[in-house]
């Protein structure tokens, strides 16, 4: 799974305390949303969240992680909308 939505998954997750929360909002499935995690937390080699059958939460490491992971999806956000106002070009044409 691409990481950058790996991460906005993880954001979502720890922002809704819900893995199927997160999966509506963000339109998916929520077995997707459990292997994003799963993957994330593999990957790093880091358990990100606290799970019980009534309650998630993040773990210190997966607190660390949601706060850079914001800073990246937002610097993500910057990059996209720069790239997408129209440059017109300027000068003479020969």
């Amino acid at each position: 799974m691409d990481r950058l939505k790996s991460l906005k998954i993880l954001v979502q997750v720890i922002e809704t305390g819900s893995f199927s929360e997160c999966a509506r909002q963000m339109n998916i499935g929520q077995p997707a949303v459990s292997k994003a995690i799963a993957s994330l937390e593999t990957e790093l080699g880091i358990t990100l969240l606290h799970r019980s059958t009534r309650s998630l939460s993040a773990t210190e490491e997966g607190q660390l992680i949601y706060s850079e992971a914001k800073k990246v999806l937002e610097a993500y956000e910057e990059l996209t909308a720069t790239a997408e106002q129209k440059v017109e070009p300027k000068g003479v044409v020969r």
